[in-house]
């Protein structure tokens, strides 16, 4: 442990550490209850004490063992257990005050000093020097002034460097290849405390003796009390005749006093006992003396005048006596305190006396060589000489309490003192003490300032010189407010604020601390330490204007705040938006409710209401700041988003709220993609597609649909999640448009672009309608519609005919030709067919026909007038019938309706 400390030893309890028998230890147990305690502390941390003790001068034997025993009972660390040992010393000689006054101070809360620093190394050894290293450890409420680093080489002497503000020092100048040992201990400040014990009864006054005796005066002297135990205000002189009364005198502060009006020849007990405030001490040991005998008249009328500070001139008139001439005298003069003097006077009767001391008391008597009756004469008053043991006690900051005891030579009657103060830097101060007062209590003082304290006392003939002067520091006090508490560097969340040390740090400054507060918060306070005028405050909320103030510390506590500062963080990013929601979910649309975020952190611009799904791009809707809600449009149907709400400041934007996840409802599916044809036929086409880009839902299957000009729309539904179908029944040779179309739950999506494909040809249909005109008997022409389905483009017909052998004949895309060289009067078959690229078609319905008789120029045909069985005949121009030859000597008609009939009835009509 360090610090401050003026005297330093060790103790140890009373018996354990016996003293040297030459001395008798009773004697050195006598320690005068006068002690002062000068204590050294930070807050409640006791760092030094110094006991200073008038101590019984017997001897020096007794007065060396006694220092060492005074050594012993002191101790730097002050531990309970070592004032207990005091306390025991005090009771043990019945100086009960001391004691007394030793408990009162070991009633505070002593604590230990620092504690040691730890994780002390040593880095960087060479062969003369060495780095030590290390780290403070738990101040317990002390101040760190610093370190003391001690190293002692192996059978060497201790050293010790002090280090100040760092926490690494190198031995330099060490001795090669030598085992040094090395410690660190910490360095504390120490601020003084001095308590006085209180003043009891003194001791009884020394060595009373008699300086002159007469036959009726007696003088004497004495020595003040041993212990005084406070500050003497007189002595009490008591003298009794033998076989009378005694006679009490009390005497002011002084140590000579002159009895008068004694009986001659009589024998007086005179003892002398001192006075404090505390009341009278015990008696001296008694003196006793006899008063002369009486011989020669006095001179009569013995008187002074002309008195001054330092003469005296003393007249007489002759001495009567009818049996002596007297021609010489004899002045006798002594001052208080001190010898006797005489002076030889002949053939006179006055005299000056000079050199006389200024103010004091003195018996002067004039004899004709015998005896003489004592004048006492008082000198004229001088300034006085300084008061005596200047003291202070009851230091505080503001306060110091000064005592002082009158000085040894007054030089006439004090009428008052003057205490006299200045401190560095300051105009002295003096404070008027009236009366006989011993003790002033100047206030107004300046706080852990250092005075320079002296007192003068004061007659009639001015001021005396001052005493010496005694210096003592007043407490700390709380100091007053820091100034110039400014503002700088103001953000969103910080604010430096800065300020120069108070006016009046009123002590050793151990820190600051910067207070702040915003409107509905509790105040905040940050402890600054050391000596550094700028802090960063942290963590403040954006956009709040806050009252900061400074406050400064010393070990009297915190002085009062600097005025106010209301300054405003700047505005910040602020906090996400409060319950984000969802309502009115459709397909393609979701409104997304919020409420303001929780800290706002400025004037809110607007918000961003944030939206993304899977795969795609993140998109953003800026809202005004008056609304909370907003219809995001255009989604994609049956998709999960997650959205989320982030608001806007001058500062930007602040973090997004906790995502929402929701899905959009299914709808109906975009168009199914890439549709296609393949494997196309004449009467068949198979489609095949992509599912849609956005399905917007759950795919229940397809619709194919399909169309041709001239018929109405026809669609096939495919199931699940086919993407090929085949279409069959199907037009040859027939453009048809198609298309596909997705469903879902929400219905049938649009159809994607129709596909324009047409199927194959195929062999057509029989031509219709196959006719027979203009028979002859060797030709017949035939006519025919083309078929009801060509079914690809016709490349022309083919005309059957057979009467006993089938004979056919192509012939071009026409719908008439004129069958010739046939037989007349032959039966024939006749069908047609059309013909495309991929083939025949089925031959028509045949026709059945006969050609023609040759009756009439070898032709096959004649016209008759015949009406047989009374029915119209078929065939009949103008007047006959046509009729054509048939086998067996009959004859065909050819009906209205295309048939032929057979009249056998007819054979041989022509």
């Amino acid at each position: 442990m360090s610090g401050d400390v003026e005297e330093s030893a060790r103790v140890r309890p009373i018996g354990q550490d016996p003293l040297d028998s030459q001395c008798d230890e009773e004697h050195l147990l006598k320690i005068s209850a006068a002690v002062t305690f000068n204590w050294k502390v930070i807050g409640r941390r006791l760092v030094g004490i110094k006991a200073v003790q008038d101590i019984d001068r017997e001897d020096q034997c007794k007065q060396e063992k006694r220092d060492q025993m005074l050594e012993k009972w002191i101790e730097l660390k002050g531990s309970e257990a070592t004032y207990r040992g005091l306390i025991e010393v005090f009771e043990e000689v019945k100086d009960y005050h001391a004691a007394d006054a030793v408990k009162e101070l070991v009633s505070r809360d002593v604590v230990t000093a620092l504690s040691p620093p730890k994780n002390v190394k040593i880095q960087e050894v060479t062969s003369t020097s060495a780095k030590i290293i290390w780290e403070p450890q738990d101040s317990n409420g002390g101040i760190l002034m610093g370190y003391e680093v001690s190293y002692t080489p192996n059978g060497g002497h201790l050293n010790a460097v002090n280090v100040q503000n760092a926490t690494t020092w190198k031995l330099t100048d060490l001795n090669p290849c030598t085992e040094y040992s090395i410690s660190v201990k910490a360095k504390t400040a120490a601020v003084p405390i001095t308590v006085s014990t209180l003043e009891t009864v003194p001791s009884a006054p020394l060595d009373l003796r008699t300086q002159d005796v007469t036959c009726d005066v007696i003088t004497v002297t004495w020595e003040p009390p041993q212990s005084p135990n406070g500050r003497l205000t007189g002595y009490e002189v008591s003298y009794t005749p033998k076989g009378g009364h005694p006679t009490v005198v009390d005497v002011q502060n002084i140590t000579t006093w002159v009895l008068a009006g004694l009986k001659s020849s009589t024998t007086y007990t005179i003892s002398v006992r001192a006075r404090t405030v505390a009341g009278f001490g015990d008696d001296s040991v008694p003196l006793t003396v006899s008063t002369l005998e009486s011989v020669l008249t006095f001179p009569l009328n013995v008187r002074t005048h002309d008195v001054t500070s330092t003469s005296i001139n003393v007249i007489w008139e002759p001495l009567q006596s009818p049996n002596e001439k007297m021609i010489e005298y004899e002045i006798c003069y002594t001052p208080s305190g001190g010898s006797q003097i005489v002076v030889d006077v002949q053939d006179s009767t006055a005299w000056k006396l000079t050199g006389l001391k200024p103010f004091t008391v003195y018996s002067i008597s004039v004899r004709a060589k015998t005896a003489a009756a004592p004048v006492p004469i008082l000198t004229s008053e001088d300034v006085p000489s300084p008061p005596l043991n200047v003291r202070t006690q009851d230091v505080a900051s503001t306060t110091i309490t000064v005592t002082w005891e009158p000085p040894q030579y007054p030089n006439g009657v004090l009428l008052g003192y003057e205490v006299c103060y200045t401190s560095n830097g300051d105009s002295p101060s003096a404070v008027n003490v009236q009366n006989a007062s011993t003790v002033w209590k100047l206030t107004d003082m300046k706080p852990c300032t250092m005075y320079s304290i002296s007192v003068r006392a004061k007659t009639v003939a001015g001021f005396g010189e001052k005493s010496i002067p005694v210096m003592i520091s007043t407490l700390e006090s709380a100091p007053s407010p820091p100034l110039n508490v400014r503002t700088q560097d103001v953000a969103s969340t910080s604010i430096t604020v800065t300020w120069e040390p108070p006016q009046y740090p009123n002590g050793v400054l151990l820190g600051y601390e910067v207070c702040y507060t915003s409107n509905g918060d509790s105040p905040s306070a940050v402890n600054v330490q050391n000596t550094s005028t700028a802090w960063k405050l942290t963590d403040m909320k954006p956009c709040t204007m806050y009252s900061i103030s400074v406050r400064a510390k010393t070990v009297a506590g915190f002085g009062e705040k600097s005025t106010p500062v209301m300054i405003s963080t700047g505005e910040s990013a602020p906090s996400p938006p409060l319950n984000v929601r969802t309502q009115d979910v459709a397909s393609t649309s979701i409104t997304v409710t919020w409420e303001p975020p929780q800290y706002p952190n400025g004037v809110l611009l607007w918000y961003e209401v944030c939206y993304t799904s899977k795969g795609d791009s993140p998109s953003a809707v800026n809202v005004q700041n008056t609304s909370t809600a907003w219809k995001l449009t255009d989604m994609k149907p049956c998709t999960m988003y997650s959205i989320s709400v982030r608001a806007k400041t001058v500062a930007g934007f602040g973090e997004k709220s906790t995502p929402v996840m929701i899905s959009t409802l299914e709808s109906a599916p975009s168009p199914p993609l890439n549709v296609r044809t393949q494997d196309v036929a004449s009467t068949s086409i198979t489609v095949t597609w992509e599912p849609p880009q956005y399905p917007n839902g759950v795919l229940l299957g397809y619709e194919v649909c399909y169309t041709s000009n001239g018929d109405s729309p026809s669609a096939v539904n495919v199931e699940n999640t086919s993407t090929a179908w085949k279409l069959t029944d199907m037009k040859p040779w027939t453009m048809y448009s198609i298309s596909v179309r997705a469903k879902t739950v929400a219905g049938f999506g649009e159809k994607s672009i129709p596909v324009m494909i047409s199927t194959l040809e195929s062999v057509p249909t029989p031509p219709l309608n196959v006719r027979i005109q203009d028979i002859t008997s060797t030709s017949v022409t035939v006519t025919w519609e083309p078929p009801q389905n060509s079914n690809g483009r016709l490349l022309g017909y083919q005309i059957g005919y057979a009467s006993s052998n089938g004979l056919v004949l192509d012939v071009l895309n026409v719908n008439t030709w004129n069958l010739t060289g046939l037989n007349p009067f032959t039966k024939y078959t006749i069908f047609v067919r059309a013909k495309t690229a991929a083939g025949f078609s089925n031959y028509s319905n045949p026709v059945m026909i006969t050609t023609q008789l040759d009756l009439f120029s070898n032709n096959d045909t004649a016209k008759v007038n015949v009406s047989p069985y009374g029915d119209p005949p078929c065939g009949q121009t103008a007047t006959g019938l046509t009729l054509y030859r048939g086998p067996l000597g009959g004859v065909y008609h050819i009906t209205s309706g295309g048939n032929r009939a057979y009249h056998p009835e007819l054979r041989g009509l022509y």
